[in-house]
């Protein structure tokens, strides 16, 4: 994986702290499966690849990606995937790779009428352009895939991120209440939980007087039961 070493810690933390955000949620099988209408086979193929992103095999990723786009083009599993590995691979600030994916599949999902990749795509292109400085228009994008869909919950993590890393953390606690309120089984997932108590975007709204009270103390006394 290429690093910048001239790139603050905490920077370099974030990238790649977004780069496996979206990679997780791309795992999330029971969610993803019902509405992202691939088909068996990318399915299949597309958790494959998906395994070795997690497990940092980028380089075999990213040969069987170019394996099925060969062959699959227009496979919006495969497109996505390649945008992912387009921002998980670069921490060092060039996300051109991820951007022209994300906006093929934007095209590809449009015309396909598949509003969960449009979706998708949306978050991929702001994350790139957070991730490039381009702070206004990332909000756009993560407004604009939240409009699509306001019960998925990366575009909502993505926006309390946002905010947080902005520094107005009241703004970023009304996302946090939005997602706790959508996901009222939130205590019992660990993909919930982990995000709130590790994820980097988040890191200054931790010591946020509400989000102690109704988030990490909730946290810590489901933890004791």
């Amino acid at each position: 994986m290429v690093r910048d070493e001239h790139l603050d810690e905490r920077e370099r933390a974030l990238r790649i702290e977004l780069g496996k955000r979206t990679v997780c949620a791309e795992a999330r099988a029971d969610r993803e499966y019902q509405v992202a209408l691939d088909t068996e086979y990318a399915r299949q193929m597309g958790d494959q690849i998906s395994k070795l992103m997690r497990e940092e095999r980028l380089e075999e990723a990213r040969k069987l990606l170019a394996q099925e786009l060969s062959k699959h083009p227009r496979e919006l599993r495969f497109l996505n995937l390649q945008t992912l590995v387009g921002l998980y691979d670069h921490p060092s600030g060039d996300f051109s790779e991820a951007q022209k994916y994300a906006r093929l599949t934007m095209e590809i999902a449009v015309e396909k009428g598949n509003s969960h990749y449009q979706q998708t795509a949306l978050c991929h292109m702001g994350i790139a352009a957070q991730l490039e400085g381009k702070t206004q228009y990332s909000l756009m994008m993560y407004l604009a895939a939240y409009s699509i869909d306001k019960s998925y919950i990366v575009p909502i993590q993505n926006l309390a991120g946002w905010y947080a890393t902005q520094g107005q953390l009241e703004d970023a606690m009304l996302w946090i209440d939005r997602l706790l309120e959508i996901s009222p089984d939130w205590q019992t997932r660990n993909d919930i939980i982990d995000y709130l108590l590790k994820d980097e975007a988040i890191n200054n709204l931790r010591k946020h007087k509400r989000f102690v009270e109704e988030v990490s103390n909730k946290i810590k006394s489901s933890k004791r039961k």
